[in-house]
This record gives C-alpha cells, sequence and structure tokens, in this order.
C-alpha cells in the first residue's frame, strides 16, 4: 500500500509519521467523530490548539493517543482547509512528505502553513575502507 509522510513542526517541536494513503478517509473522519462530541466548539481552532498543545508539551512522544490524534487532527485540518484541493490528490497517491509548519505568530496567533513535496529516498554514503 502507497503511504505519505506526515512532518510538523512547532519550534524544536516536531512529529512524523508514515501514513498508509488507503487510510486517510478513516483518519479524517474519526477525527470529525471527536470533534462532533463537541457541537458548540469551533472544530478548526479545537484542532489547531489540540496539535499546538500536543507539540508544545511533548505529550505526542510519551502517549501513543495523543500521537495518533495529532496526525488524525492535523490531516482533518489539512483535507478541511483551503489546500484541500491542490494538497490531498497528491498525498493520496502517496509519495510525497506532507509539511505542516506551525509557526507562533504572537501571543496565542499560530500560523499553520502546509506544504506537499515529493519525498526524496536517504541515502548514506559510507567512506570505502581499502
Amino acid at each position: 500500500m502507497e503511504t505519505f509522510q506526515l512532518r510538523a513542526e512547532l519550534g524544536e517541536a516536531n512529529l512524523t509519521a508514515q501514513v498508509p494513503c488507503g487510510n486517510i478517509d478513516a483518519i479524517v473522519e474519526r477525527w470529525g467523530d471527536i470533534l462532533r462530541q463537541q457541537p458548540d466548539a469551533d472544530h478548526r481552532d479545537a484542532s489547531k490548539d489540540f496539535v499546538i498543545q500536543a507539540l508544545r508539551t511533548g505529550e505526542h512522544h510519551i502517549d501513543p493517543a495523543t500521537a495518533n490524534g495529532v496526525v488524525e487532527a492535523l490531516l482533518w485540518i489539512v483535507s478541511t482547509g483551503d489546500a484541500a484541493e491542490q494538497a490531498m490528490p497528491l498525498v493520496r497517491e502517496g509519495g510525497v512528505v506532507l509539511g505542516v509548519e506551525i509557526t507562533n505568530i504572537s501571543g496565542a496567533t499560530y500560523n499553520f502553513r502546509t506544504t506537499v513535496r515529493q519525498d526524496e529516498p536517504v541515502q548514506i554514503v559510507l567512506p570505502t575502507v581499502h
């Protein structure tokens, strides 16, 4: 099954996940189910707040459920946002890196910047010993 890599960064904090392309709809739907339990909340803001809090505290590194939630929230944010029309077809094909760069603008104001680029295989060149 084809995969894509999801990378999120907030300052020094980061998350990297390899995601099967065939699971995108289920992942987005799972986060949507969580959001529907909060009918009065602004779902976009609630999702962003969850991601920011997890990355700032490092909770995603110690709790697998939080790490999964961050992946779900980020995919929901991207797939329901302005970048979805351009980004999601590429992500669904696989072999790309979906990047979300989160920048603190001021106080509690954050910018989420989405990028999609071709995944480049990592090459390690070892010195030749004669």
